[in-house]
């Protein structure tokens, strides 16, 4: 009977670890090796070559950047509310180098961009999407930040693209422009 008993708690302690309910769940390499793979994807590897210096799948990579990205999310989404800050600035950068774009206000694009709203001075970022230079994009952001900040509207400054301004007029309805004067602002 006393036997039984260990073997039941010892079965109930393997199935709660210290794991339970983390990024690490579930996942059945080590954690040091998870974490190099995503300290060099933050340095730029691509999915292929962290693979194969880690001797693991590409699809095992994409899964452990999946579930960080998720992590990142559920994280970000529970401790960023309320933010009052008096400024954001938005841009979005094209992500392969050495293309040549229009500085058109309405050019629109197919390739990947990294759309990013941040609070200068902080480097507090406060959402990005990937996608192509279309609208919708752009919506996607500013709704993604609009839900961090608090009910004071902050300024936002962008380099001219006609996405922002329609992005921000459907989530804020208020448009204020200052006129250009060829001069930098410190704000």
């Amino acid at each position: 009977m006393e036997r039984k008993r260990e073997d039941m708690f010892a079965t109930s302690v393997a199935k709660y670890s210290d794991h339970t309910d983390t990024f690490y769940h579930d996942l059945r390499k080590d954690e040091k090796t998870i974490d190099l793979a995503l300290k060099m994807s933050m340095k730029g590897m691509s999915i292929e070559a962290i693979a194969d210096v880690l001797e693991v799948q590409s699809a095992s990579v994409k899964r452990w950047l999946t579930r960080a990205a998720e992590q990142y999310d559920k994280v970000n989404d529970n401790m960023m509310k309320d933010l009052n800050t008096p400024k954001i600035e938005m841009d979005e950068l094209w992500i392969i180098i050495k293309k040549i774009v229009s500085r058109m206000k309405d050019y629109e694009d197919d390739g990947p961009w990294m759309w990013v709203a941040f609070v200068p001075g902080c480097q507090l970022i406060l959402g990005f999407v990937i996608g192509p230079r279309k609208q919708y994009v752009t919506d996607k952001l500013v709704e993604s930040v609009k839900k961090h900040l608090s009910d004071k509207i902050p300024l936002f400054v962008t380099d001219g693209l006609n996405f922002y301004r329609e992005a921000l007029l459907k989530h804020f309805g208020v448009l204020i422009e200052f006129p250009k004067t060829g001069k930098r602002w410190n704000i």
